[in-house]
């Protein structure tokens, strides 16, 4: 090692690398598995899915609220079940105290589900009563630092008080289900009717069956509870330690998720260290003849033929554990940037056995994969053909085993490189795209309902301010879905899924939306109340050719059309633009603002004045839509940022490769080339020379990395909608970048075997 500092650096460089980056993805992989399964009746937990015949066949996460009482009382079988609201931001008050706090809503069941464990009080029998509330262990140091918080009374919002009946545990780090206080399920609805109605699947909902039975045996039962058949509904359960890696669906059938991610990601890593590994056997096998001499000695000494492979499996083993070694202190350097990248708290169990055994599998496996044949391409020529100084016959078939483990490295990095030109250039597209509304400077701010008219009429004096409205969901990721829209001539047996929303005043105009139809929605028309605006979509599906002041019924009852906007995308590019139906309301939890041109911090500033008037006590935060919109693509976002850095590292270390075949190929030709250089062959001669050797392998590599590529990557494609497609410039740049290194390679040993002493070199061979 220490005679051959440069070879041992590039072995010991890329076995580092590769190890440093299985383990962070193998620490990752970890991580992700273990999300949801520290319940103890884990095996028992189900999640409710929904399936829905509306036009075409359609799964949801979701379900309709009453769905979750009918199953308790219907579905012997199910021990416990509980609904939850979405997260939402509340103002918790305890005197001149304030805590910003999110939580959710659930039913009474909730606690016998899932185990948050109890700290003081009785959770059960608060969320049973209308006035109490029950809150994190954290919440409360917050609100109450080390006084007992159980009987004491806190506001919520300013508006309505609430006593602490419990004291829960923080959720930990690995719990999909996050909170930091809890409500009762019926003060959720008491005064929100539309959580009642089977057309509004908005809720998630959880079961818990009892110990003897399986969810196939109650498949049929739950299927078509309640008025299910009216709204052509079909639930089924999905695991709830599953609902987390495996929470895609597509027709009723599960398609995938975030396991696609961890398998990708956890074959790429095992690639690249594969690839390393081909890196050791060629550089090692490209020294053989320095140490044929040594071998020749140690057989004429009587060493056997295994005695000399475990004496280089063992140097290839004390190597793999130095890049070991080296690897966790990278990725200790690194587990900061990692997380970042992951939005994790990941860190290395030092403490752990089972993370020990699974580093001295990965040192031996690596040392193994390494130098296994290496060891026997130097362990098999005998004494007599070493120290009679016999070479090696150029047919021998290390050769062809070294090319092709170089094909191999060149082919998964042209399928790396191909993959990360495409998904960097559609997630440009993503970011470039008009959606049909105006991203450009605006921005919102979340308020409570009863606060929104109180913020309008308070900006409404800023001259920095173009528009100010309000709406009740994202209008660029509208996930809630209703059935509930009926028309006249409407077929019995039709169910129209569409995108509902409700609106203030100007959201039109603030938006940038396109009215094709009439007007929008507005504080000027009392009869707004029972209004609606539809986008294209909600008008073709209706079949109408003259909508506007046509009659219609949705959640606000019977109301005409008053105004038609042109199609734009209501969620991400995955998915294709669905009806939607906006409703009049004034008062909205999202107020967006949008600035005259020039004049955003002027806007921000004035918001924020009034902010801090209207809701004393409450953070004053603000999120720009552009900012907003790149959340729904940050799966994508991670992907092609890992396919950067996997490329990378899979260009790097094919190229430690290739310069160890072309050491070894220069090294082989040695007496070859400086004869053409006394017959006067140029550089440029030498360096055709040896280009011949890899230009076929590169080649050969594009045949089978670029039609991998353009399949994987093609199917990932598939998930959007509205995309790009993969082009010729991108198969042209994948070859070409590896042919443009490796020729700046061939080049560097060309000039450096040209500048040897041709009469040195044949007198030492």
């Amino acid at each position: 090692m220490l005679r051959n500092r440069v070879l041992t650096s590039i072995n010991i460089s890329s076995l580092t690398l590769g190890m440093t980056l299985l383990i962070l993805i193998g620490l990752w992989i970890s991580d992700e598995y273990h999300v949801n399964r520290f319940h103890d009746s884990l095996d028992q937990l189900y999640r409710v899915r929904t399936n829905a015949n509306w036009g075409e066949l359609q799964t949801f996460s979701n379900t309709p609220g009453p769905l979750r009482d009918v199953m308790k009382e219907e579905v012997p079988e199910i021990k416990a079940a509980t609904r939850l609201s979405n997260s939402m931001d509340f103002l918790l008050s305890l005197g001149e105290k304030n805590v910003e706090s999110n939580g959710m809503y659930v039913d009474t069941d909730f606690m016998e589900m899932f185990s948050f464990p109890t700290i003081e009080g009785d959770p059960i029998s608060t969320l049973s009563s209308i006035d109490q509330i029950i809150i994190t262990k954290n919440t409360a140091n917050r609100l109450f630092g080390g006084e007992n918080p159980i009987g004491q009374v806190i506001k919520i919002d300013n508006a309505t008080d609430f006593s602490v009946g419990a004291v829960l545990a923080d959720p930990p780090k690995d719990s999909e289900i996050t909170f930091e206080w809890l409500l009762p399920w019926q003060v959720f609805e008491k005064d929100r009717d539309w959580s009642k109605t089977w057309g509004n699947v908005s809720f998630t909902t959880y079961v818990m069956l009892n110990e003897q039975t399986h969810a196939n045996q109650i498949a049929d039962k739950i299927a078509h509870l309640g008025q299910a058949k009216e709204f052509d509904l079909e639930f089924f359960l999905q695991p709830f330690e599953d609902q987390y890696l495996y929470g895609n669906f597509e027709a009723g059938l599960q398609t995938g998720g975030r396991i696609d991610y961890l398998k990708l990601f956890g074959i790429i890593a095992i690639f690249l260290l594969i690839i390393a590994c081909i890196n050791f056997a060629n550089l090692s096998s490209a020294r053989a003849r320095t140490r044929e001499k040594e071998i020749g000695v140690r057989k004429t000494m009587g060493a056997s033929k295994n005695n000399l492979v475990f004496q280089f499996l063992t140097e290839s083993l004390l190597i793999a554990t130095i890049s070991f070694s080296l690897a966790i202190f990278l990725s200790k350097l690194l587990l900061e940037f990692f997380n970042s990248i992951f939005g994790k708290s990941i860190d290395i169990p030092f403490a752990s056995v089972p993370f020990w055994l699974m580093a001295s599998g990965l040192i031996v496996v690596t040392g193994l994969l390494a130098g296994t044949y290496p060891s026997f391409i130097l362990s098999q020529r005998k004494p007599r053909e070493i120290l009679a100084g016999t070479k090696i016959n150029k047919s021998d078939r290390s050769i062809s085993v070294r090319r092709g483990m170089v094909i191999f490295q060149f082919s998964i990095a042209i399928f790396l490189i191909l993959s990360t030109l495409v998904i960097n250039q559609q997630i440009d597209f993503v970011k470039e795209s008009n959606l049909g509304l105006d991203r450009n400077n605006l921005f919102y701010t979340t308020v409570g309902e009863d606060k929104t008219a109180l913020m309008v009429n308070a900006l409404a004096a800023s001259g920095a301010i173009k528009y100010v409205t309000s709406s009740s969901d994202n209008p660029m990721s509208i996930n809630s879905s209703s059935g509930d829209l009926s028309w006249p001539g409407k077929n019995k047996d039709q169910m129209v899924l569409v995108a509902p929303m409700v609106v203030g005043d100007h959201f039109i105009e603030a938006m940038g939306l396109e009215l094709v139809a009439g007007r929008g929605l507005s504080s000027n028309f009392t009869s707004d109340t029972s209004n609606y605006v539809v986008n294209e979509m909600a008008v073709k599906v209706m079949g109408l050719d003259d909508p506007i002041g046509q009659e219609i019924d949705f959640w606000n009852g019977p109301g005409k059309i008053v105004g038609v906007i042109k199609d734009y995308h209501l969620e991400s590019l995955h998915a294709p633009i669905r009806p939607q139906i906006l409703t009049y309301h004034p008062e909205n939890y999202a107020l967006w603002i949008k600035p005259h041109d020039g004049r955003v911090e002027e806007a921000i500033r004035d918001l924020k004045d009034a902010f801090t008037i209207i809701n004393p006590g409450h953070n004053f935060v603000y999120t720009f839509a552009d900012d907003e919109y790149e959340k729904e693509y940050k799966n994508e976002i991670l992907t092609a940022t890992i396919a950067n850095i996997f490329s990378g590292i899979a260009i790097f270390i094919s190229c430690l490769g290739l310069l160890g075949l072309v050491v070894f190929i220069a090294e082989r030709k040695q007496k070859e080339l400086s004869i053409r250089k006394v017959l006067g062959a140029s550089v440029a001669n030498l360096i055709q020379i040896l280009s011949r050797e890899f230009l076929l392998l590169i080649v050969l590599a594009a045949g089978i990395g670029l039609p991998l590529g353009w399949y994987l990557i093609d199917g990932w494609l598939e998930a959007f909608s509205y995309g790009i497609n993969v082009q010729g410039w991108h198969l042209f740049l994948a070859i070409s970048l590896p042919l443009i290194i490796a020729l700046v390679i061939t080049s560097g040993i060309g000039y450096r075997v040209f500048k040897n002493d041709p009469v040195k070199v044949l007198k030492d061979n």
